[in-house]
C-alpha cells in the first residue's frame, strides 16, 4: 500500500500532468494563443473551488475572522501544491 507521502507525491504529479497535458492538446487544435486564454480562464476558476473546499473543512470552518481564514487557507493550499514559501504577517493596516 502506498503511505501518505506517496500518494500525495502520485496525486501532485497527475495534477501537474493534467493541467499540461490538457494545454498541449488544446494547443495542438486551435493553437498556443487559444490554449492561453482558456488556460487562463480556467485558472481564474480553480482557486475559488480550492478555497470553497478549504473553507468547508471543520477545523477551518471554526475559524470566524475572514482574514484569519485567509491567511490559513493561503497556508495549506501552498503546501498542498508543493510549494517551499515563508508567508509573513504584518501588523500594518492596510489601506484602500
Amino acid at each position: 500500500m502506498l503511505s501518505s507521502k506517496q500518494v500525495k507525491e502520485y496525486l501532485q504529479n497527475s495534477y501537474a500532468k493534467v493541467d499540461g497535458l490538457w494545454f498541449l492538446k488544446i494547443e495542438e487544435q486551435f493553437g498556443f494563443e487559444k490554449a492561453l486564454d482558456i488556460d487562463l480562464e480556467i485558472w481564474k476558476v480553480m482557486p475559488k473551488i480550492q478555497t470553497r473546499y478549504l473553507k468547508s473543512v471543520p477545523e477551518i470552518k471554526e475559524i470566524a475572522d475572514g482574514f484569519e481564514m485567509f491567511f490559513e487557507c493561503l497556508k495549506i493550499k501552498m503546501k498542498l501544491d508543493n510549494f517551499k514559501i515563508k508567508v509573513a504577517r504584518s501588523n500594518a493596516k492596510y489601506k484602500k
